[in-house]
């Protein structure tokens, strides 16, 4: 994506007037895969949605199969670990709702080096540390 369009897709976002969450983690140990590291992140945000934001429905961007039911069945658990309670989640396609861009377009802007300092508004960040 272009420097104007980065722009641009963020001076939009801006206008709708979102409150954004982006759960950073770091360092990424050689060991840890990148699956390992989202979960990890995951863990995090959703008490986060459902206790402080009172989140009750979820709509995630489907990725592929293993990694859907992957993540199914991580967030079952957590639900059974008692991380949450009332939190729905419902998995779509990419291309069913545009609004699933956004996360993509407020961590581009927030994490990658080339992105820094474009003014995102209503950003909370949290960073964990893994293990």
């Amino acid at each position: 994506m272009k420097l104007d369009e980065r722009n641009k897709s963020i001076d939009f976002i801006n206008n709708l007037n979102l409150r954004h969450i982006v759960i950073g983690a770091e360092p990424l140990p050689e060991t840890m895969r990148p699956e390992r590291a989202r979960r990890k992140c995951l863990e995090t945000l959703l008490p986060i949605l459902e206790k402080q934001y009172d989140i009750t429905q979820l709509f995630m961007e489907s990725r592929n199969t293993k990694q859907d039911l992957l993540e199914i069945n991580f967030i079952q658990g957590i639900r059974s670990r008692g991380f949450i309670s009332s939190l729905n989640y419902q998995l779509l396609p990419g291309d069913s709702d545009a609004r699933l861009w956004i996360p993509d377009q407020i961590l581009g802007a927030v994490g990658a080096d080339d992105w820094r300092g474009l003014p995102v508004k209503n950003v909370e960040q949290y960073m964990i540390t893994l293990e």
